[in-house]
């Protein structure tokens, strides 16, 4: 298992602080890359191409999953996310791992896909959670991008989302994010710590010792 790369996957609900973390994590020195996905959604004014999502038309997202360009892929909220094959190979050509801000969705596919073990990776899973109900109406009001309406869906949406992130085996971290820079010293440490997992070193050099 010494050469497999890792795919860390950020999970969460909207406005749980994902992207932030993510962002963070790939500014570091660690030797990883934030893969960024493509999205069929229409940008935010805040936005860039390329940095946040590649965007695109639905039927161009549709003709790249026909042609088995994404690792993983869902439809979340009427919109369309993917994980480009592409973009996960080169990071690995460059030795270093991928940090994947993805949905549950697109977990659950990646570990029922051959897509992983076609790459030779292996799946540690980010659950990012808000401290509290209260604390997430208030993050989505603070954007101003929604309705009362359309605050009220994306709840119960995040309900599910958090019930089923919650279940056993389904994800290997949580993080509770009540302070960002907290939550991205801890998602840091996490990444430091499966990076200096025994069964990922090459132990030769300290198996000389022995001899």
């Amino acid at each position: 298992m010494v050469n497999k790369k890792l795919l860390f996957c950020f999970i969460g609900p909207g406005a749980s602080g994902k992207s932030s973390i993510c962002s963070a994590l790939a500014k570091t020195d660690l030797p990883i890359s934030l893969s960024v996905s493509t999205t069929t959604r229409t940008p935010r004014p805040y936005e860039i191409e390329g940095r946040d999502y590649f965007f695109v038309s639905r039927e161009i997202f549709l003709d790249e999953v026909g042609k088995n360009n994404f690792i993983e892929y869902a439809e979340f909220a009427g919109n369309m996310y993917g994980t480009s094959l592409s973009l996960v190979t080169a990071v690995s050509s460059r030795d270093k791992h991928s940090v994947l801000e993805i949905e549950i969705q697109g977990v659950r596919k990646l570990k029922e896909s051959t897509a992983v073990s076609y790459l030779d990776c292996e799946l540690v899973v980010i659950f990012v959670c808000p401290p509290s109900k209260q604390d997430l109406i208030k993050r989505f009001q603070a954007r101003g991008a929604d309705s009362q309406q359309r605050i009220e869906e994306r709840m119960r949406l995040a309900e599910q989302e958090i019930t089923e992130a919650m279940m056993p085996d389904f994800s290997d971290y949580i993080i509770i994010n009540k302070d960002l820079d907290s939550s991205i010293d801890q998602a840091r440490a996490i990444v430091i710590a499966e990076l200096c997992k025994r069964e990922r070193l090459n132990l030769d050099s300290i198996a000389s010792f022995l001899k």
